[in-house]
């Protein structure tokens, strides 16, 4: 007999088809159930793995026969031992909590213990797969890059195909694969969207229009783009693809598409002819690019007016119970807390804008003497913009010092609110109303601040 009749296939030296072949001998020859056959198999497999390598060896091997002593149950015991030095068990959680840390050190960890020839000892690998296979199904689904390379590692596709029907691990095989492919198909958009040009497209033998439209879904940029693209076939390849993610990988939405780009095309797929309405909307952005200008050059105007020179300011009327102390005499030292470093204020109103307003509003009050040269300074933090019990609440904190002598004169925070309109949909003039109400009651309240606030 030679090591080919045992393997039960012809001399080869593909060292898969051994393996293979190996594999699947030994589901017939356990070596707690048939140790001299398994002895014979064993010794098959590690000669014909020499010959795959390129050494000289004689196909040939004397068949010996059972020692009646070794089979018995110490032998049996003897021989499962040999081959249960390393729990697969083990090494699968070992693994796992390496993976639960970092997917990429797992990835490493398992790729190591391949290049070490841990999987080389079939039975292990075996064990060591379905183990593994069984533990992945219940942690939290989410390590896709994982399981893609143990899958590319062990062929788990050809093996599902070799598995029997309705088989524990060919159904979980199964599993594994279809909580994975939305995750590949994230991965070929990958690769789609890295193609920059028709010229580059033919030579990787793909379809350029499909190749755009994954650099459509995955591309950030604000969807006001999307209006200039009025190429019909870009359009209709960007709703094929949308149409193949919404019915067969919704999953992608939240894994790596952009979501803004993703809506505008729904909204465009219910609705595509939208020609007229895209020119009505840029119409309508290049008016409000305009009056935002017109607005921001009137600001300008009215702070020259308004300024510590202005006749207007030096001669503004003092009311029954104001303080003069105030009057032409305080800057506006620091406006801290917008949206950059703090979530809960609008993006749409910034520290610049509210300094402006916040100077415009003191000029009006007679309080404003510029930035230099004034007995007392303001120190601003915008605490909150938000939305609370159906109500927009405006929350910045004022702090008035004396520059001569450091003291705090006046420190407290000022709410103005609106009822009965979400923040997303409040205008951006009823937010600077907001802001101006706001400063309002602090010019009210700084003019009518008591003597001994100053002592």
């Amino acid at each position: 007999m030679n090591i080919w009749q045992v393997l039960e296939i012809e001399v080869t030296t593909d060292l898969s088809q051994i393996k293979r072949a190996y594999a699947n001998k030994l589901k017939k020859c356990k070596p707690e159930i048939d140790p001299h056959g398994f002895q014979l198999l064993r010794k098959a497999y590690e000669i014909a793995q020499k010959y795959a390598a390129g050494v000289k060896v004689n196909f040939d091997m004397a068949e010996t026969e059972p020692n009646p002593i070794q089979n018995g149950p110490d032998s049996q015991k003897e021989a499962q031992n040999q081959f249960n030095i390393a729990n697969p068990m083990k090494v699968v959680f070992s693994l796992l909590d390496v993976l639960m840390k970092s997917e990429l050190e797992a990835i490493n960890l398992l790729l190591d213990l391949n290049k070490q020839g841990v999987f080389d000892n079939l039975e292990f690998a075996e064990e060591f797969q379905r183990v593994l296979v069984f533990n992945l199904l219940t942690i939290t689904p989410g390590y896709y890059a994982f399981i893609v390379h143990a899958i590319d590692l062990f062929n788990w596709y050809e093996q599902a195909n070799r598995e029997p029907k309705n088989s524990f691990f060919g159904l979980a095989l199964t599993n594994l694969f279809n909580q994975v492919r939305p995750y590949q198909f994230y991965l070929k958009l990958q690769f789609l969207s890295q193609i920059k040009n028709k010229k580059r497209a033919k030579q990787e033998q793909l379809d350029w229009y499909q190749c755009y439209a994954a650099k459509i879904l995955l591309n950030r940029a604000r969807p006001i783009k999307f209006f200039f693209i009025r190429n019909y076939k870009k359009k209709q390849a960007i709703l094929k693809l949308l149409g193949e993610i919404e019915y067969n990988y919704p999953q992608l939405i939240g894994m790596g598409l952009s979501i803004s780009s993703v809506a505008w095309w729904f909204k465009y797929k219910q609705n595509p002819d939208r020609r007229l309405l895209n020119i009505g909307l840029i119409c309508v952005c290049l008016i409000y690019i305009v009056g935002f200008v017109g607005k921001y050059y009137e600001n300008n105007f009215e702070l020259v007016i308004k300024s510590p020179n202005s006749s207007l300011q030096k001669n503004a009327p003092i009311t029954s119970g104001q303080n003069e102390l105030l009057l032409n005499n305080i800057g506006v030292k620091q406006v801290t807390g917008d949206y950059e470093t703090n979530p809960l204020w609008t993006e749409r109103i910034d520290n610049k804008q509210f300094k402006s307003e916040l100077i415009s509003g003191l000029g009006e009050a007679g309080l404003y003497g510029g930035s230099a040269n004034t007995r007392y300074s303001l120190k601003v933090n915008l605490d909150q913009f938000i939305k609370s019990n159906n109500a927009t609440t405006c929350r910045v904190h004022y702090t008035l010092i004396d520059n001569h002598t450091h003291k705090v004169i006046y420190s407290e925070a000022i709410l103005t609110t609106t009822m009965g309109q979400s923040l997303t949909n409040l205008p951006l003039k009823d937010i600077l109303a907001m802001t101006q109400a706001n400063i309002k009651k602090l010019a009210k309240v700084l003019t009518h601040l008591p003597e001994e606030a100053f002592a």
